[in-house]
């Protein structure tokens, strides 16, 4: 046994730091402590902590995907700083990882709140040289490292050297998977230091998106490093900053003690009587105020597709020879222009979580919905569809559908990497409804609109589906299920069956949008295929149209001029 006693305090110190053991106390105690260590042998299991911290790390940079990540360390080669590569990272992520994710060697989360003050870090520049690795063209995550410096740094680098500062993202979805840093919180993934670099990294980010640096700028270059050399400063020059993590400004949140001529003058008056007539309309105080007209602001509306003068009275037999004809002269003069079809679609962009865009689909059938109605059987009543169609229910959704709206962008971007290998020009639109003159009571909504040179005709669209139930297999594994919207082929290749509803959306979509292919895209945590269907003319004209036009006729302006489903009665 080591004769403890012998030793200084701090040879004691050092070897309690080894065992991973409180190190506090007088030197009887750590004699003790150091004992008790050795006793149990917890000094073997240190003899080696590198290879015991790369065993670890191994683990840890396992992907989602069971993909064998190199250790960081050993990649010496293809480290570069030109943003354009580095993948999208928001303040939201950041904050899942250092709160919410769960920590490296238990079940429990991270919790680490006070970490997400560390912009401080970047912001004062003690992030520097950041380096991005793709670490392979396949790999599905890719590495970006810095040197920090320490919160107090020492003119000798040796006393107090940068720490070595990484960490491990998705190159699609910019989800932080691991991290790591060499200070002594580092090994847990969620230090200041690694905290600053993510911080980097959303900057990066918001410049990229906002136009503020180019592409091929190198990486946080536009921040000025921090000096290791401490200059003394007078208070009054001082400029205290305090981050406020719900503020991306930290500008807002700084005060200079120097600054006699700070900003000091009282709220508006105008803005104060705004904010005191919503809470309290008859407070005295407005007295003091006569009221004065202002001019409404108009907002820009949506072209409206109906006009309904009158509605029809409960007795009135909507199905009779006049109410037909009606319905039928109506639809005759439905009418929509050119311009009023860019409108619209300018108007929608962002679909769902856009309320123009609801609002512009009121009234008319969307591709959406047409398999609904292509498939329904002409003997069921068409209440409950107009239910659905007319927006009376609730807004629906479920897990699955959140699912996949959080993931579509996601599998966008896992397809323009995919097509774009076989087909390098490709690009992507936004789109928002869109609307054709000849068709004004019809709409569709595609994930997209892209364009291809090496294509014949160069138009297309993409549709977009991430299967919640499937979301943890293989789309080619999912196909395999009976439940599943595709099947595999004789070449092992994903197909759309013909008799889903999916497959009369994509027709609809390629109709109102007069393009003559449809990337159908299938993403799931697993993996992602897509399929290219071709417009099919007879399909649309002989059997889609006729019934789309039938069921508008017979079903939706026959409410439309009653309402009667809408209020409970049978139509």
């Amino acid at each position: 046994m080591e004769s403890f006693d012998k030793m200084t305090k701090k040879q004691l110190i050092e070897f309690l730091k080894k065992c991973r053991q409180p190190t506090f106390g007088n030197k009887p105690e750590l004699v003790r402590r150091a004992r008790g260590a050795k006793e149990l042998g917890l000094d073997l299991n240190n003899d080696r902590p590198s290879d015991n911290l790369v065993v670890s790390l191994k683990d840890r940079i396992i992907t989602p995907l069971g993909e064998n990540l190199p250790v960081p360390s050993h990649l010496t080669e293809g480290w570069v700083t030109d943003c354009e590569h580095f993948p999208d990272l928001t303040e939201n992520e950041v904050y899942n990882y250092l709160v919410l994710s769960k920590r490296t060697f238990d079940s429990n989360q991270q919790s680490a709140r006070r970490q997400l003050k560390a912009r401080i870090f970047y912001d004062e520049g003690h992030v520097q040289n950041i380096e991005l690795n793709l670490v392979s063209q396949d790999s599905s995550h890719c590495i970006v490292k810095c040197n920090c410096l320490p919160s107090i740094p020492t003119k000798d680098k040796n006393k107090k050297p940068a720490y070595r500062t990484w960490v491990c993202l998705s190159k699609v979805t910019g989800r932080v998977h691991t991290a790591e840093c060499n200070c002594v919180a580092g090994e847990g993934g969620a230090c200041n230091h690694i905290a600053a670099l993510l911080y980097g990294i959303v900057d990066i980010t918001d410049k990229k998106h906002t136009g503020k640096i180019a592409p091929t700028s190198k990486a946080c270059g536009w921040i000025k490093p921090r000096s290791r050399n401490l200059s003394p400063q007078k208070a009054q020059d001082m400029n205290f900053k305090k981050v406020k993590t719900e503020k991306h400004n930290s500008a807002q949140a700084s005060y200079s003690v120097s600054d006699k001529s700070a900003d000091l003058t009282l709220p508006s008056v105008q803005e104060f009587k705004e904010k005191l007539e919503k809470i309290n309309p008859m407070a005295g105080w407005l007295k003091n105020f006569s009221k004065i007209q202002t001019a409404p602001v108009f907002e820009r509306a949506i072209p409206e597709l109906h006009q309904i003068s009158f509605c029809y009275k409960d007795n009135v037999d909507l199905f009779s020879e006049n109410c037909q004809q009606h319905f039928m002269q109506y639809f005759e003069s439905l009418y929509i222009s050119a311009e009023e079809c860019e409108i619209i679609n300018e108007m929608t962009i962002g679909q769902s979580i856009n309320p123009k865009w609801k609002e512009a689909r009121h009234g008319r059938l969307t591709a959406s919905d047409f398999g609904k109605i292509v498939r329904r059987k002409s003997e069921t009543l068409p209440d409950n569809l107009l239910k659905y169609i007319l927006g009376y229910c609730p807004t629906f959704t479920n897990t699955a559908v959140e699912w996949g709206r959080e993931h579509e962008k996601v599998a966008i971007d896992s397809y323009l990497l995919k097509a774009r290998e076989l087909h390098p020009p490709l690009t992507y639109q936004e789109t928002g409804l869109v609307v054709r003159e000849a068709l004004p009571h019809l709409g569709a909504s595609p994930d997209g609109l892209v364009y291809c040179p090496h294509c014949n005709p160069y138009h297309g669209v993409i549709e977009v589906k991430c299967p919640y139930s499937f979301k943890d297999v293989h789309p080619k594994e999912a196909a395999l299920s009976d439940n599943f919207f595709c099947y595999l082929d004789e070449n092992k290749k994903l197909r759309l069956k013909k008799n889903h509803a999916y497959y009369y959306q994509v027709q609809g979509e390629m109709a109102i949008t007069q393009r003559k292919w449809c990337h159908f895209i299938v993403w799931t945590n697993k993996g992602l295929e897509f399929e290219t269907i071709f417009y099919d003319e007879e399909l649309w004209e002989n059997v889609m149209l006729p019934k789309l036009n039938t069921f508008f006729c017979s079903a939706v302006l026959p409410e439309l001029f009653s309402d009667r489903v809408k209020w409970g009665l049978r139509l």
